[in-house]
């Protein structure tokens, strides 16, 4: 059976945009995505400066975002939810490797039961934290693939002979080259594209 690492964010639920109007809103500004920093290669600290306010805010706000009605009822990313079904019924097993952290878990959880809930006891999901390595992860689950939006989460080293990397295109990556991707990463465009690739 081949397994597939997936991330969460931004690959199957749109959390950039969405969290970045969440916290605008509860910070009592009137931001709107015209505002957000789409070219800017999307880590916590884009949320910290654009806001001004302190990593322990971000984080905390990251926290109650994902717990809101306003992320449980985001539309997930185009074709991802098909996608994950298509995979499961090839025989094959996408697992959830996500950044975010244990706390938080449960919300990708919830997110499956509303939007796939035939899906909801099929999919694995680990929560690995910021700073992990998804590359260490799935070669250790034995991964064929490991798709991710974030080439800092790509850098296969000398784990290329054993996995294949893709880089889910998103508004803030697409202006990256070819040759400013981890190298033997592959660029994929949409889920569609995915399913034809893995």
């Amino acid at each position: 059976m081949a397994i597939h690492i997936i991330d969460f964010d931004e690959v199957i639920f749109p959390f950039n945009e969405n969290a970045f109007l969440f916290i605008s809103q509860r910070l009592g500004r009137e931001n709107t995505l015209k505002d957000y920093p789409q070219h800017k290669i999307f880590d916590y600290h884009v949320f910290t400066n654009f806001f001004n306010i302190s990593d322990e805010q971000v984080f905390s706000l990251f926290t109650e975002f994902m717990y809101s009605p306003k992320h449980l009822n985001a539309p997930p990313i185009p074709g991802s939810i098909n996608g994950l079904r298509t995979l499961i019924n090839r025989g094959e097993q996408p697992i959830i490797g996500t950044a975010r952290f244990d706390l938080e878990k449960q919300s990708i959880i919830d997110y499956f039961k509303k939007h796939a809930p035939d899906l909801s006891d099929k999919i694995q999901v680990y929560t690995l934290g910021q700073g992990a390595s998804k590359v260490e992860f799935a070669t250790k689950m034995g991964a064929k693939s490991l798709v991710d939006d974030h080439p800092k989460n790509l850098n296969l080293n000398g784990y290329a002979y054993v996995i294949d990397g893709y880089i889910f295109t998103t508004k803030w990556n697409k202006h990256l080259k070819d040759y400013e991707l981890p190298k033997g990463v592959k660029r994929i465009n949409n889920w569609k594209d995915l399913l034809n690739k893995i």
